[in-house]
Parts: C-alpha cells; structure tokens; sequence
C-alpha cells in the first residue's frame, strides 16, 4: 500500500512544535501553559499524544522529519513526567528541550526571563531624568496627557523584534552549522531537515538556500536508492504489488540514474497492464542513461513489436554506434531490413 505524504498544514505544525521547544517554550507546543490545573494539563497532553505519537504516522511518508517528530514526543513526554512531579516548577520554567539541534545549552528560561527584565528595566525612563511635573520644560514640549517621546511600550516593542530577530539569525547558524556538519559525515536526511530550518529562520541568506537544494538533492537520492533495494527484494520474493508501489515512489523522488524507471516498466510489461505506460518509463530510464545498451535494446524490441521500425532501427543503430561487436543490435537490424 502506498504511504501517504504529509499535508503542509502537518508539516508546519510539526516544526512549530520544534521550533516552541527549541525556544524552551514546552507549554506552547502543548498547547497549555498553566500545570496547575491538574485535569487540564493532563487532558492537554492526552490529546498531543493522540495527535503527535510517532506510531500514528507509521503509515504515512514522513520523510526527514520522522526524526522531528521521535524528539517533538520525547521531549514533551519528559516535560510532562518532571511538571507532574513539580507542576510549580513547570508552570515558570517550562524546561528548555536541550537534545533539539541547535538548542544553545547556556540558554535558559531563567536567563531570558533575566535578559527581558533587564531590557524592560532599561527602557524605563528615569524618574531623576524627568522635569517636574508643571515645568516649563514640560509644558514647552508636551501637552497634557500626551506620552513623553520614546514612550516605553514603543521601546519595549523595538527592542522585542530586535531580539527575537538575533534570536532568529543565532537560530539559523546553528541550524546551518549542525546541517553542514550532518552533509559531510553523509547523514543526508538529517542534513536536509537542518538546513531547511536555517533556510526557515533566515530566508534571504542565499548560502543556506543553496546548501539546503543540495542537501534535499542527495536526500531524495539517498531515499531513491533504500526504495529501489526494498522493491528489488521484494521482486526476489514475487511480491510483485509491493516492488511496483516501492519502484512508484522512487520515481517520485527523480533520482539521476533509470534503474527503478526501467525495473517498473519491466514489471508493467509483463503483467500486461499498462503497455504505453511501460514505453514512456522505458523511455525515461534510457534519457537518463543514454549509453546503458541494456535499456535502449529492450525499448528497441518493444518498438518493434508495436511496429514501430523506424524508432526500433534508431535505437539499434545507436547501440551498434556504441558497441560495433552488440549481437542483439545488428540482429535486430538485420530483421529490420528483411
């Protein structure tokens, strides 16, 4: 049975989740922030359970993020088991989820609340600084009941979108960084997950969009060649339904070589079910390896037996310009030629 693919809506729920516990922010990705409320918290959690549990997307095509989605619920299963032994503590501190990758070990919700209390301290106008009430300083510059230029709500706000930009480029680096790591050790699949998300966080950087192309490019390749080796053993055992579904989805992700193009069409050919269907994945795998003799004879005798000479004979005339000595070449223009 074919796996069914992720929507986008799941997609992106499932990296706002990451992304809430890579910020530390483990009630968000609940859905619930106040553990006090003991029946709500654990109907909160039963409900992500019923949603997120890795074991409901078994049959779905999770591609790089099956490995999100295993630390989405281990992470929050975690926080759930510390906050019921300690709902005080998880109501204020909601614990940082330090196995995310990317996650800055030295960054802690005490530390952000410290840092955002500092801020919020020193965007406080100074009482010294301020003229008195009924100064000609103030009666010169503001009218009654007006706000004091640089306001502090207007400066908290500045400096609250500063913030979470840094937070988004320091993000974004340490994305890139992990993912960069992962393409060169060969963990293709992990290299895209990482770099897609620093492609996220810092979108107008060109470096990480390029590296994430090339880092999806080698996944789909990687990926293509477990379902190419999966439909090629279930060909050994005659599971003839599973090698088509398995040899589909390779083609799906378009990978450089014809094999599973070829290998499909064989199949289709045989159980007689899809003939044109057959030609046009012949014709693939034989454009993506022009000089494989293999695949450009085998589409040249089923030319030939829909009596298409003219096709059949290019084909066999391109094999023999290749391999003077091919057999199955020269015989089949001989034929063409009686």
């Amino acid at each position: 049975m074919e796996r069914r693919p992720l929507s986008q809506t799941e997609i992106n729920e499932i990296t706002r989740i990451q992304d809430a516990l890579g910020q530390g922010a483990t009630g968000v990705a609940l859905g619930f922030v106040d553990a006090s409320d003991a029946l709500g918290f654990d109907r909160a959690y039963r409900e992500f359970v019923h949603q997120w549990h890795p074991d409901r997307f078994y049959s779905r095509d999770v591609g790089a993020l099956g490995r999100v989605l295993d630390e989405n619920f281990a992470l929050v299963t975690r926080w759930f088991q510390e906050a019921r032994r300690s709902p005080r503590s998880a109501s204020t501190s909601l614990a940082p989820a330090s196995s995310v990758p990317g996650w800055n070990p030295h960054r802690t919700a005490s530390s952000d609340r410290s840092a955002a209390s500092a801020v919020s301290t020193a965007s406080q106008p100074s009482l010294a600084s301020e003229p008195a009430r009924g100064s000609s300083s103030e009666t010169s510059f503001r009218r009654p009941g007006s706000s004091p230029p640089g306001a502090p709500e207007q400066g908290q706000a500045v400096e609250a979108i500063r913030r979470q930009l840094d937070d988004h480029r320091q993000r974004a680096e340490r994305y890139f960084s992990a993912g960069k790591a992962d393409l060169e050790a060969g963990r293709y699949a992990l290299a895209e997950t990482n770099l897609y998300l620093a492609s996220r966080f810092e979108p107008a950087n060109p470096d990480y969009a390029a590296l994430h192309r090339g880092a999806l490019m080698r996944s789909r390749q990687a990926r293509a060649k477990v379902l190419v080796a999966e439909a090629g053993r279930a060909e050994s055992y005659a599971q003839k339904a599973e090698a088509v579904t398995r040899y589909r989805k390779a083609i799906d992700l378009d990978p450089p070589d014809g094999v599973a193009f070829f290998r499909l069409a064989q199949l289709l050919r045989a159980q007689g079910e899809d003939l044109r269907g057959a030609v046009q994945l012949y014709r693939k795998a034989c454009a993506k390896e022009p000089k494989n003799l293999e695949y450009a004879m085998v589409l040249a005798e089923v030319y030939e037996a829909l009596g298409l000479k003219e096709n059949a004979r290019s084909l066999a005339s391109r094999a023999v310009g290749i391999d003077q000595s091919h057999a199955g070449a020269r015989s089949l223009l001989k034929r063409l030629r009686a």
